[in-house]
């Protein structure tokens, strides 16, 4: 509602209203040419500019920027002057000068127009160059009709180098203000100005008050005669740096603020006038009024009365003929079908006040609101006017410049700050706060059907619904679009959206009860599932998780440092998904966490589930308020920035089967080269070891391109799957005489050295790609392995560390640690106490990265016995996440047994035994508990009743002769189960392994070697029947073979000792 007075290319700035006194030459489309005014204080630059511009690469320098005023009684008068020096090409720009004035209000007159080039003074003006007057509406595009003229002048022969001295005065006198002045001067030039002055006067008989910004705090205030004056004289001048991300009040830097009104009250009382029209009886309006009165209720009648208002009369800002302050009446913005705000907000409160609905109007500024109240009164701080409704108590903010708004009760409050109501009484500023929404204003959600595979384009769905302004943006710009410019621009968005996506169809609807704006979207997506090594499995990045971001909010040192950080607001976003899986999810996994937490007036949710095969989630982001302290916004950051870290992710299992339409897809293509076959070959084998298809696919691409090492060690490695061990052996050997440096050539024969126990080759050939590829982990994996089955322990345990070292967020590689840090070996004592204890360790940090119930299972299992409490705890910690879990719950069993804590333990399996009646996993529990509590009866009817049970028969007679055996009792009945497992399966090798054990307990040495040769026949590595014929020899005196027994078995199994042990049976 102010006017802007500038140079082209110059920030200063003046925004003025006249006061009323003796009659000017209004009505003035001519721009007049004349001298300096006697009232303009001369100011000269403060140092002369050099002949020749100083090495730059800045376009200008600013010699002096010099504006003045003065308020007089019968006008206001503007003086701005500007010396400028051309330094670049770049800055000849600034050579041409513009003026723009509104006829109606102002005149204006050049003062002077020079350059300075080489000692010469060119007067421009003296040489007859003038302005051109541009007659064009200068916002028309913006639907503006204000009458602004604008001139404008191209100088002659500007050159770089040159001087340029630019003066203008503006007479201004707005008969609406009713003799109140206000002004505004300012600096925004971003540049060093060599001189800064800024000078306001008035009569000392003006009530003119006055205020600076905190950077002008040394305004300097005269009084020379009957006239006052205040002055800023700066010498390299430079506005302050906002601070960043500072609110707008703390960003007002280099302005004088001056109005003669005395209050807001003054103001509000002056504009009053024009916002209180009463129908006319003849009005057509009444009608309209008429109409509405027959809805249900005020609140209906008020909508409608609003949508007529934003519907049928379109805006156009009206700025002629005293415009830009007085509306038109009711009348006449219903004759023309369109209106300003002040016409539209006098037509809707003409037509509430027909229907007795209490509302007045209000001034608010739409760029300037926040810290209005700092400010002096002021009619042209305003650019807007609302109309602020009441019915049943309730305030309703009533816009008529918008359009698409469909409910009362979703009308914005106006993020404005503050408004100045309108009453002939007068009114001070009210304080408008916008509270949080309460609905997503973006609200996104998507929904993928991957239920045919991962490597399937998935039929997807997305909805976006838009709330509030934004849906009224939408709403404004598709009406303007043809149907099929809509389709494109539909199209475009959803993919920038989702580039994995490509839509088959998109629709734009809106709700006209609600105003949202609902964009859908049909399509398919290729989902993007990628390997990781760390999981040894394909992950899916999920979409719209993102919590937090990352902040910088270090602030350069100038005014207002600790200021507070405004915030985006208001701010509502949410993101849903859904994503069915395959095979019913059966073992995928979900890597992401829950959020529910209020940061810096900020509320972060998300919520993430995977259930029966279907992943959800919901994540948004709420802030509560607008601005925070700055300590609070410093405090927060980290743990902000933290939650960006945090991903989501889906993990298929590692060992995933292709569906049937991915295998169906892979075999529909159709290679054509040695590159397509290995390509194919490779997807084959990723989809769930589809070794025949896969092998068929290598073969085929080596008979295209024999010497392809890529596609000999791929066969190799299928080969070696197959277990055809000396083929792959010559495919990774022809693939590395080929390429020396093939490492994965290398790890496919590291494979076969494996698989032949020749560790010290593996670890070799292991050492040499962990050196090409250093930090690889999954080599650097299986080198520790190797280190372990060639029994240096010591090397192994090392590397697992280095990994944990390069993998610090990876559960995995300390779990890997734990695991090698427990083999213990042939270290014994304080020394494999100690590996206990950082096994320990080591759980600790996988469980602080991810807790599961299995790590604080093995946690448990790796302290040591006298660490009572802390096992139950970790125990109880993991029922507590899988309270279900039958493994667990024996786990628990098995520990109160170690303890001799029978009675919970017998509570504990009766449990399972109840909920799983045919699992003798329980039953042999049970057999354990009755034999600690010296109740040989009970465990004798548990061995019974697992023969009763309705499985394998010649499984459960073993397993019944085994727990006899084992457990020293009923050794006649044992010898009986045997028997009759063997008459059910004489060729199972384990249960021959089980009767020699019974012989050798019964002292029956001779018999148990005949059975232990037998079982040894078929099963030559079975480290339990090595042991046992070893010590049935030395009982029969033939200790060397016997110990030769031993030691194989050793070998095999470095706790076969301690097992026997268990048994009560030593050699």
């Amino acid at each position: 509602m102010g006017k802007l007075i500038f140079l082209k290319g110059v920030a200063t700035a003046v925004v003025a209203m006249g006061a009323t006194g003796a009659p000017l030459a209004w009505s003035d489309e001519t721009i007049h040419y004349g001298p300096v005014e006697a009232w303009v204080t001369p100011v000269p630059p403060l140092k002369a500019p050099p002949p020749k511009p100083d090495a730059s690469d800045v376009p200008l320098r600013i010699v002096l920027l010099n504006s003045q005023l003065s308020l007089d009684d019968d006008a206001n008068r503007y003086y701005s002057e500007i010396v400028v020096q051309i330094q670049t090409p770049a800055g000849l720009d600034a050579g041409q000068k513009a003026v723009v004035w509104n006829p109606q209000t102002q005149t204006v007159t050049i003062n002077k127009l020079q350059i300075q080039r080489d000692g010469e003074v060119i007067d421009l003006l003296a040489k007859g160059q003038t302005f051109t007057i541009l007659r064009r509406e200068n916002n028309l595009e913006t639907s503006m009709l204000d009458g602004v003229l604008t001139g404008v002048l191209q100088p002659e022969d500007v050159r770089v180098g040159d001087i340029i001295s630019y003066a203008f005065t503006v007479c201004e006198n707005d008969p609406i203000l009713k003799g109140n002045a206000e002004a505004l001067l300012y600096n925004a030039m971003p540049l060093t100005a060599e001189r800064l002055y800024m000078r306001a006067e008035w009569p000392k008989t003006k009530p003119v008050r006055y205020r600076v910004s905190s950077d002008f705090a040394d305004a300097k205030v005269a009084l020379r005669k009957d006239r006052q004056s205040v002055v800023i004289d700066r010498t390299d001048a430079v506005v302050p740096k906002a601070p960043k991300f500072a609110p707008l009040r703390y960003r007002q830097f280099s302005q004088l603020h001056l109005s003669q009104f005395a209050d807001w009250a003054a103001v509000s009382g002056l504009m009053a006038p024009h916002y209180g029209h009463d129908l006319p009886p003849a009005s057509p309006l009444n009608a309209e009024v008429e109409k509405l009165r027959k809805l249900p209720d005020q609140k209906a009648q008020a909508m409608a009365a609003l949508r007529l208002v934003q519907d049928q009369v379109r805006y156009v800002f009206i700025g002629l003929n005293q415009g830009s302050y007085i509306p038109a009446t009711p009348d006449e913005t219903w004759a023309r079908r369109f209106g300003d705000c002040k016409g539209k907000t006098v037509l809707l409160l003409a037509l509430l006040k027909g229907l007795g609905i209490e509302a007045e109007a209000v001034l608010v500024s739409t760029v300037a609101g926040d810290g209005l109240n700092e400010r002096l009164p002021g009619i042209g701080m305003f650019n807007h006017v609302l109309v602020r409704a009441t019915i049943d108590g309730k305030t309703y903010w009533m816009d008529g410049t918008r359009s698409g708004d469909r409910a009362l009760d979703r009308l914005p409050v106006p993020d404005v700050s503050w408004g100045l109501p309108v009453k002939a009484s007068g009114a001070d500023l009210i304080r408008i706060e916008v509270p949080p929404p309460t609905l997503p204003l973006w609200d996104y959600s998507l929904t993928i059907d991957a239920t045919k595979g991962l490597d399937i384009p998935a039929p997807t769905e997305g909805e976006i619904v838009l709330r509030g302004d934004t849906a009224i943006a939408i709403r404004q710009s598709a009406g303007a679009m043809m149907p099929s410019e809509r389709d494109k621009v539909l199209r475009k968005y959803w993919k920038d959206e989702y580039d994995f996506i490509e839509p088959t169809t998109v629709s734009l609807t809106f709700d006209e009860t609600t105003g949202d704006a609902h964009l859908r979207m049909t399509g398919k997506a290729k989902m993007a599932w990628r390997y990781t090594s760390k999981l040894g499995a394909r992950r899916y990045e999920t979409d719209g998780y993102s919590l937090g971001w990352t902040s910088d909010l270090a602030r350069d040192d100038g005014p207002n440092k600790d200021a507070p950080i405004a915030l985006d607001y208001p701010l509502y976003n949410r993101h849903s998904e859904t994503i069915r899986l395959p095979y019913d999810g059966e073992g995928f996994t979900l890597d992401g966490e829950n959020v529910d937490t209020t940061l810096s007036a900020r509320h972060f949710r998300r919520q993430v589930k995977l259930d029966k095969g279907v992943f959800t989630m919901e994540a948004s982001t709420r802030a509560l308020q607008p601005e925070i302290a700055l300590a609070e916004a410093e405090t927060n950051a980290p743990a902000i920035k933290a939650l960006s870290d945090k991903d989501v992710y889906l993990v298929a299992p590692q060992k995933y089967t292709a569906t049937e339409a991915e295998m169906a897809a892979l075999r529909a293509t159709t290679p054509k080269t040695a590159q397509e076959y290995l390509q194919r070959g490779r997807k084959l084998l990723s989809g769930g070891g589809h070794y025949d298809d896969a092998l068929a696919d290598f073969n085929a691409g080596l008979k295209l391109d024999p010497k392809s090492g890529a596609l000999l060690t791929n066969r190799g490695l299928v080969l070696f799957s197959l277990k055809r061990f000396d083929e792959a052996q010559a495919d990774f050997e022809q693939a590395l005489t080929l390429n020396a440096h093939d490492w994965q050539a290398m790890r496919g024969m590291a494979y076969i050295y494996w698989q032949r126990k020749q560790y010290r080759q593996a670890s070799d050939l292991l050492l040499r790609i962990s050196e090409a590829i250093p930090g690889d982990t999954e080599i650097l994996g299986m080198l520790a392995a190797t280190y372990a089955g060639d029994g240096q322990q010591d090397k192994a345990i090392e590397i697992f560390r280095k990994i944990t070292t390069l993998e610090a967020d990876n559960p995995k590689a300390y779990l890997s640690l734990a695991h090698a840090l427990l083999d213990c070996g042939p270290v014994k004592g304080e020394a494999c106490d100690a590996r206990r204890a950082e096994a320990v360790e080591a759980y600790d940090r996988a469980i602080a990265l991810k807790p599961t119930a299995s790590l604080y299972a093995k946690r448990q299992a790796a302290r040591p016995k006298s660490a009572r409490q802390a096992r139950f705890d970790d125990m109880d910690k993991a029922l507590a996440l899988e309270p279900t879990s039958a493994t667990l719950i024996r786990t628990k069993i098995k520990l109160h047994i170690e303890y001799e804590d029978y009675a919970p333990a017998l509570d504990l399996i009766n449990g399972l035994i109840e909920a799983a009646p045919k699992d003798l996993r329980n039953y042999e529990l049970r057999v354990d508990i009755h034999k600690g509590m010296k109740r040989d009866d009970l465990a004798a009817a548990d061995i019974d009743a697992i023969k009763a049970l309705d499985t394998d028969k010649a499984m459960l007679f073993n397993t019944a002769c085994w727990l006899r055996a084992t457990r020293n009792f009923e050794l006649d009945k044992a010898k009986a189960d045997c028997t009759q497992a063997l008459k059910l399966s004489p060729d199972e090798a384990s249960y021959m392994d089980s009767s020699a054990f019974v012989e050798l307990r019964l002292g029956n040495h001779a018999a148990a070697i005949k059975l232990y040769d037998t079982a040894l026949k078929a099963e030559p590595d079975q480290a339990e029947s090595l042991f046992g014929r070893g010590i049935a020899k030395i009982r029969l005196g033939q200790t060397a073979d016997g110990q030769k027994d031993i030691e194989a078995a050793r070998v095999i199994d470095d706790e076969i000792e301690t097992t026997f042990k268990g048994y009560g049976v030593t050699p």
